[in-house]
């Protein structure tokens, strides 16, 4: 079976910033991967579009530190 890809979009220049990145964390933990491949892309505080690695746990909700999208050069 032939797999779709699936671009998750997260982040953005809202105050929703980092529920939109811990949100996207768990879809990235949920999705099919036997039926998706996954582009997660992040859209920093100043709306700038960069490809992020494929791992929930960088956007988990932590108590010390939201997660937020951040220019890495991509």
């Amino acid at each position: 079976m032939d797999k779709r890809a699936v671009a998750v979009l997260f982040g953005g220049r809202s105050s929703e910033h980092s529920i939109s990145s811990a949100t996207a964390g768990g879809v990235l933990r949920a999705i099919d991967r036997d039926r998706f491949d996954v582009i997660p892309v992040g859209i920093t505080r100043s709306g700038a579009y960069v490809l992020e690695d494929d791992d929930p746990e960088k956007f988990a909700l932590d108590p010390s530190r939201m997660p937020e999208v951040v220019d890495n050069g991509t």
